[in-house]
């Protein structure tokens, strides 16, 4: 059986920075009993605001029952602040293509850069 849940991301949901670029970072724990696989297995974007250059990357690690996995992914925000809500989703794919597991981020707003 294939589950997760994420028990945390950095940065928070919140506003950011227009023209910002950073790394998104999600820890995720396999609460199901299969065995995650590097190398045939990828963290693939879902839909949404598209923020990354790349949308699939391999999974870095085995990860086994109750482990916990670090996702990260390099976000870039639009130049021009908006009040526009940005939300990426992202997520996990097995060997059979199916997606296992969900996570996202939302930026709410992005405001001019401090003077």
């Amino acid at each position: 059986m294939y589950a997760c849940e994420c028990i945390g991301k950095k940065p928070p949901d919140s506003s950011q920075t227009a023209g910002a670029v950073y790394d998104m970072v999600w820890t995720i724990r396999n609460i199901g009993s299969a065995i995650w696989k590097e190398g045939e297995y990828d963290i693939k974007w879902l839909g949404g605001s598209d923020l990354s250059a790349e949308h699939t990357h391999p999974l870095s690690k085995n990860v086994a029952p109750f482990e916990v996995l670090e996702v990260s992914v390099s976000i870039r925000l639009p130049s021009d602040p908006s009040d526009e809500v940005q939300v990426t989703r992202w997520g996990i794919v097995n060997d059979s293509g199916e997606v296992f597991c969900k996570f996202f981020h939302a930026v709410p707003s992005t405001h001019p850069p401090s003077p």
